[in-house]
């Protein structure tokens, strides 16, 4: 297992820090996309086991974007937005893909800006800087909250989605309904 630090560590322990019903800009991607967290007042009840969240530490990603209403993403948004990708580009996704390895391990998104704003899509939802926020993100959201699961460290659950989708390991339908019940296999959160 990586021993994980810098970034990774530093944003972590600002998140964790912040008070209740307060919000904090985190990244701004390159098409002007604000990326916040915020920590609510309560957890919601629709979560999977939110019964046992800490209010303390959870907290939510939202994405502002020119003209739009604030909304959450999900993890599903950006599982299917990495297979868009891979679909159309096997060889421009991977550097998305090493990014987010890279990621997993600790490293700051901002380290990579400049290389994916290189890389274009034309079948993308988000931008590939914006992916990788939101990997980075979802994957502080489940080390924070999720350290009860049997997926150690918790953020190899997304991880092993992931690396499925580069892999082109399953259907993208199977693999989506998967990742909102179970684990990956044991192979890709390695």
């Amino acid at each position: 297992m990586v021993d994980i630090g810098g970034a990774y560590n530093a944003l972590k322990k600002r998140i964790i820090a912040m008070k209740i019903g307060k919000s904090k800009l985190v990244y701004r991607s390159d098409d002007g996309t604000k990326i916040k967290v915020t920590k609510p007042s309560k957890v919601t009840a629709q979560l999977k086991n939110s019964k046992r969240y800490d209010p303390e530490r959870n907290f939510q990603i939202s994405f502002v974007k020119k003209g739009k209403k604030e909304f959450l993403p999900n993890h599903i948004r950006l599982l299917m937005d990495l297979y868009l990708k891979r679909d159309e580009s096997p060889r421009k996704a991977k550097a998305l893909f090493d990014a987010i390895e890279e990621i997993y391990n600790g490293k700051n998104p901002k380290n990579y800006r400049a290389k994916l704003k290189q890389v274009r899509f034309k079948r993308q939802i988000e931008t590939p800087f914006t992916n990788l926020c939101m990997a980075q993100l979802f994957m502080l959201e489940q080390d924070i909250n999720y350290s009860f699961g049997k997926v150690q460290p918790p953020r190899a659950y997304l991880m092993g989605y992931i690396r499925m989708i580069q892999q082109d390991a399953e259907e993208i339908d199977k693999l989506i309904w998967s990742s909102t019940r179970h684990p990956p296999r044991k192979g890709f959160r390695e």
